[in-house]
């Protein structure tokens, strides 16, 4: 800084355009060769790269893999069971065999049809069956020949091929008609998959908001080091007018001695000050770096109009878009839908069971085996079960127990809402009132280097205090440092809000 002599009318309109020109050379910092990385850029560099990102993604799928496993249950299930038996009996009783094999396979087709609740089965069996008997048998008694004479047995055949083809079919009459306990668990899934993605969202906007803030850090450390680097500027300045004037220049201050080492110390306590800021930015771009798996960024700059005042909605209007976006509540609405899908399950199963089975089928039996293929006899049944525990005490209380956990849903809803709400509006009157400091802060800054000038001037002209000057320049380097500290928070709650109304 040097130390002109500045006309007392002419200062308020030289200070009243100060804020705009440091507004303006946010952009000119030093290495301005470098590339510029907006904040969109930023985000999408994170949203391409980090696992937590990746990590979201992923969650959603899962339970949707875990959903379509549920869909495995209306598909067809292919059964093949090859057996073979043998048996042997040392305590022969009349009508049973001494021995018995028996060698087979037992093929079906089942399937769950959830549009009705019935259970089917279609299957095909064939076995040969070897019995050795110790007597001739007979069908219960000797019969004697019709010509009379002696008795004739009815010998049974030991060894012979069975084979036979059939369906059977299970249909709920009452509990589980129309297939509701075997859609409950696959629907309900579909609302699982859609709270999933909800949270997922939600940490992906939590994160991409604390990557945004530390965007905003680092335009923040870029500002302290333009701020310190001019600090350092005017410290050269003033210790070369002092050097002028210690070679004998016209000013007359008789402690030109001991204002040149206050001068020097102060440069020193600038060029400090300076490297600290420098060291910050930089460990901090080296962070974001790593962070975005781009180390470009640590020969890069930070592009955001950091004095620049972004409009926001009005309150009632962000509020109804943030309650729209909120990943929470539509996790929230989600769980209770999941627990209205089950729900129904459960009301179902307190229903009495009435199941019809029917079955039928051809069979075949007979020592050569092609001949046991005609399959000429028939066979079918039928049968109706019902079933009633009495009381029905553990799914009335199921029933019950999933009605309160709705009831609590809804609740867990409103609170949620209301805390969304709470939260814009915290916000956005955060916003309204760090405005109004910014307001004082810029007036601070203008008076603040009206008075480093003024006792500039003062010294110049050989009537100030050198200590006066260097402490109204700490006095004007630290509003400036506040002010850029007060943007940089009213930036971030202008974040905070866009990521509330789902911006970001």
């Amino acid at each position: 800084m040097t130390f002109p002599i500045v006309r007392p009318e002419k200062q308020k309109r030289i200070f009243r355009a100060l804020f705009w020109l440091m507004a303006g050379a946010t952009i000119l910092i030093s290495g301005s060769g470098a590339k510029a990385t907006t904040l969109e850029e930023f985000i999408s560099r994170i949203k391409s790269s980090h696992p937590v990102m990746k990590r979201e993604e992923i969650s959603p799928q899962v339970d949707e893999a875990e959903r379509q496993k549920l869909a495995g249950g209306k598909d067809w299930t292919l059964r093949i069971t090859p057996n073979a038996r043998h048996t042997e009996s040392s305590l022969v009783q009349p009508g049973m065999p001494e021995t018995s094999s028996v060698y087979g396979t037992k093929l079906s087709l089942e399937k769950t049809i959830w549009a009705t609740g019935a259970r089917i089965r279609i299957f095909a069996d064939t076995q040969y069956v070897d019995q050795t008997w110790d007597q001739p048998q007979t069908g219960g008694q000797n019969r004697p020949p019709a010509g009379g004479g002696a008795q004739e047995p009815d010998m049974t055949v030991g060894a012979q091929y069975q084979t036979g083809v059939g369906v059977n079919i299970s249909q709920p009459l009452l509990q589980n008609r129309g297939g509701a306990q075997e859609r409950a668990p696959y629907d309900a899934a579909e609302y699982q998959v859609e709270g999933s993605q909800a949270k997922a969202y939600e940490t992906q906007k939590a994160f991409l908001l604390q990557m945004a803030e530390r965007f905003v850090d680092w335009v923040l450390a870029q500002e302290r080091v333009k701020i310190a680097g001019e600090r350092v500027k005017a410290e050269k300045e003033a210790m070369s007018f002092l050097a002028g004037i210690a070679k004998g220049g016209k000013n007359a201050n008789s402690n030109v001695g001991l204002d040149g080492a206050r001068a020097e110390d102060a440069m020193m306590s600038a060029r400090r000050n300076l490297a600290l800021a420098e060291a910050d930015m930089k460990s901090l771009q080296a962070h974001l770096a790593e962070l975005a798996q781009n180390r470009d960024i640590k020969k890069e700059t930070a592009d955001l109009r950091l004095y620049e005042t972004v409009s926001v909605l009005p309150s009632e209007k962000a509020k109804q878009l943030a309650l729209s976006q909120s990943g929470v509540i539509r996790a929230l609405s989600a769980q209770k839908k999941q627990l209205a899908t089950m729900g129904k399950g459960l009301e179902d199963k307190s229903d009495p069971e009435l199941t019809l089975n029917l079955g039928a089928g051809l069979k075949g039996e007979d020592p050569d085996y092609a001949q046991s293929l005609g399959m000429d006899k028939q066979e079918w049944n039928a049968s109706l079960m019902f079933v009633y525990p009495i009381g029905n005490n553990s799914a009335t209380q199921e029933v019950k127990k999933n009605r309160l956990q709705i009831m609590r849903a809804e609740e867990d809803i409103r609170a949620a809402r209301l805390e969304v709400s709470a939260q814009v509006e915290k916000i956005i009157t955060g916003i309204e009132e760090t405005d109004k400091a910014l307001a004082v802060s810029r007036e601070h800054v203008a008076a603040a280097g009206a008075r480093a000038a003024e006792e500039a001037r003062m010294y110049s002209m050989g009537k100030g205090d050198f200590a006066l000057v260097q402490l109204s320049r700490d006095n004007e380097e630290k509003a400036r440092m506040l002010l850029a500290e007060t943007y940089a928070q009213r930036w971030k709650l202008k974040l905070a809000l866009d990521a509330a109304l789902g911006a970001i």
